[in-house]
């Protein structure tokens, strides 16, 4: 169950995605940039919500990617954190901690994701705003053609 769980929260979180994406976009900033900065704030939004849920089951639900990178991170950055024989006490930065490492942790992943999906064009074919919503400044364009046709070149109506 919680793996069919995790599945749909990665769906919220690129709905989430595209939303700020959209918004960034309505403020004049290229899409580029808003699609990157949309990842970043989708991070940085789900990392805090992550940091606040104490239940590490529900972390795992509403962050399922953030949640197992820093649990990553924070197991492989000291040997001595599972070893007892090397004899001297773990160093792990307070970064690396829980709860704050899904506060950091989240948005640089969802940076590194944000700009390889604009590198690779990813996030410009699976949006759902190229499929369902029409593209009016094209049909603007369109009318402002013919306007500016002399009369000669359009087709007369009376034959």
């Amino acid at each position: 169950m919680i793996a069919f769980l995790s599945i749909v929260m990665i769906f919220v979180h690129l709905a989430a995605v595209v939303f700020f994406s959209r918004k960034l976009e309505n403020l004049n900033i290229s899409i580029a940039k808003a699609t990157i900065f949309a990842f970043i704030i989708t991070g940085l939004l789900f990392g805090v919500i992550t940091a606040i849920i104490g239940s590490s089951t529900a972390s795992l639900v509403v962050n399922p990617l953030g949640v197992r990178v820093a649990d990553w991170l924070y197991r492989i950055w000291d040997p001595a954190l599972h070893n007892p024989d090397l004899g001297r006490e773990p160093s792990i930065p307070w970064v690396l901690h829980a709860p704050q490492s899904y506060i950091f942790i989240t948005p640089l992943l969802y940076a590194c994701i944000g700009l390889l999906s604009r590198l690779s064009k990813t996030m410009s074919s699976i949006d759902p705003r190229r499929y369902l919503i029409p593209d009016i400044e094209l049909e603007e364009e369109e009318e402002e053609e013919k306007e500016e046709q002399p009369a000669a070149l359009l087709p007369s109506s009376d034959k």
